[in-house]
């Protein structure tokens, strides 16, 4: 027994030690995620003139596995709102002592971008090893970056504006001339004469709502000009001064007015003449909030001035034509970029409610349709009931619901017979509608719809049959016809009697035959009633 016993637990022992030697134990897990600048950038034209087409920047993440062994990684992204449908990798394997690099895009539906700015959600990316070394880890290792911010740059780009100048009508010019030409010549042939450059470009925009630029917003201007000729040797060289008006000033000013008020003011220097210079200028709104719509808000525009002195010389009486004209060309493109940090409360029809809270933003008289029946509610006399709108009779019951519309006393007529049940004096029947004489039966029915007391006249005698002593028999219609007959009866039954009497009488008093046997006289009398001689 006792050798037994060692014997098994050297087998047990060889079963066991081979096991725990050889078997690896599950790792720890870990990972790391990390996303750069942590944002997205959302870029697009809020204007009219354009369609929908943001650029979203791509959200670019790094997965690290610190570990010796490979990793598969779960990724999920939440956005917050179904408005914003993230693309990313779902799963991922990254090697011990390694990295992996991944993007997330994004769509993001345009009505999300018509909310205020701070009311976007953020976006959170995370990162959970669900495998390593190829078996599920004992322990739960995920990482998380959250609170991503969407950066939303709404831009309204001016590209038609229009051009004119004071003082020279046959001068038009617009930043997108259809005729091919990508430029706008303004040029006057003066001996050694000054032009005086003075174009004015008004805003076109063309905005589905009304935008505010907020304090602290940057506005950017970027135009292409050349010009030919000396643009500083005038008896007003240089630059605007403080109390100067543009047309007092030979270097090229570019000024933004609101109306009449001087929003901003770009000076450029002199540069060589013949070439293409790129200007470009900002500046901040830094007094109040602008506002910019298609109606009212900001009249944005812009003026351009410039002096510029060309050396033409006509050559006199025999002499030939030198030198050049001044000249001044703005090229199609230039534009003034407006940042929108918020939507200004536009209310199209003026009834005090946002239009984009407003179910009827072009009907003062409505602004909510609680039933969803297109029927405003103020309109509405049913509001909260889909199936109606209108009560035409004013009974409360709607003219959708209501088999008469257009009574006040009827709305339901159960039996179909047309009569509404509140008139229908059998509302069940569709046969009856009436009972004039009140004794329950339907005028249709009832044999004597003006008698209380009769609806039957089962012999058709005319005489209903409460009060016919025979109801079944046409020929008795009253008692009186009940007497009359019964005396002709009586008449004829005793009549009938006497005669009958008459004759028992006759053959009774005859007398006997006189041969006839005393003994036999009451046969012989019983004989003569039945023989004669």
């Amino acid at each position: 027994m006792g050798k037994f016993a060692v014997a098994m637990m050297i087998i047990f022992s060889l079963m066991v030690i081979p096991n725990s030697i050889g078997q690896n134990p599950t790792p720890t897990a870990a990972i790391i995620l990390d996303c750069d600048e942590d944002n997205v950038t959302i870029s697009y034209f809020y204007d009219g003139n354009y369609d929908y087409s943001p650029n979203i920047s791509d959200l670019n993440c790094n997965l690290e596995n610190p570990t010796n062994y490979q990793e598969k990684v779960e990724i999920n992204v939440t956005t917050g709102t179904e408005q914003i449908i993230a693309g990313y990798p779902t799963e991922l394997l990254v090697n011990g002592q390694s990295s992996v690099d991944f993007s997330i895009s994004f769509l993001i539906y345009e009505s999300l971008l018509d909310e205020q700015n701070d009311d976007f959600p953020n976006v959170s990316v995370n990162a959970l090893v669900t495998e390593i070394g190829g078996v599920p880890p004992l322990n739960t290792a995920e990482s998380d970056v959250s609170n991503i911010s969407l950066i939303v740059e709404q831009f309204f780009e001016s590209n038609s504006l229009h051009a004119w100048s004071n003082g020279n009508d046959n001068f038009w010019s617009n930043f997108n001339d259809d005729d091919g030409d990508s430029t706008n010549q303004y040029s006057e042939e003066n001996e050694n004469g000054v032009i005086d450059i003075q174009q004015k470009y008004q805003m076109n925009q063309s905005l589905e709502k009304n935008l505010t630029v907020q304090v602290g917003s940057q506005i950017f201007g970027n135009f292409n000009i050349l010009y030919n000729g000396d643009s500083d040797s005038t008896d007003n060289a240089g630059p605007c001064q403080p109390g100067q008006t543009p047309t007092d000033c030979d270097w090229l000013n570019i000024t933004i007015y609101n109306d009449d008020k001087i929003l901003h003011r770009h000076t450029e220097g002199p540069w060589p003449a013949d070439q293409w210079n790129n200007i470009q200028f900002s500046f901040w709104a830094d007094e109040e909030n602008m506002l910019i719509s298609s109606d009212g808000g900001l009249n944005l525009s812009l003026e351009l001035t410039m002096k510029i002195k060309g050396d033409y010389q006509d050559g006199g009486f025999f002499g030939f034509p030198s030198g050049t004209p001044g000249e001044f060309r703005i090229m199609n493109g230039g534009y003034i970029e407006f940042p929108f940090n918020g939507f200004a409360n536009l209310d199209s029809d003026g009834d005090g409610v946002d239009d984009d809270i407003d179910e009827f933003p072009d009907d003062s008289n409505e602004t909510q349709d609680s039933d969803g029946d297109g029927v405003g509610d103020n309109s509405d006399e049913f509001p909260d009931d889909a199936n109606e709108t209108q009560d035409s009779d004013g009974d409360g019951v709607g003219d959708n619901a209501d088999l008469f519309p257009n009574d006040a006393n009827e709305t339901d007529d159960d039996d179909g017979d047309g009569v509404g049940n509140n008139t229908d004096a059998f509302p069940q029947d569709g046969n009856e509608t009436h009972d004039d004489d009140g004794d329950g039966v339907g005028n249709n029915t009832d044999a004597f719809p003006q008698d209380a007391n009769e609806t039957m006249d089962t012999d058709g005698d005319g005489v209903g049959d409460n009060t016919d002593p025979e109801p079944e028999d046409p020929s008795i219609s009253s008692p009186t016809d009940i007497e009359v007959n019964v005396s002709d009866t009586s008449a004829y039954l005793i009549s009938g009697a006497i005669v009958f009497l008459a004759i028992v009488i006759i053959f009774v008093r005859r007398k006997p035959p006189s041969n006839t046997d005393e003994n036999y006289t009451q046969f012989a009398y019983q004989d003569s009633l039945f023989n004669e001689d």
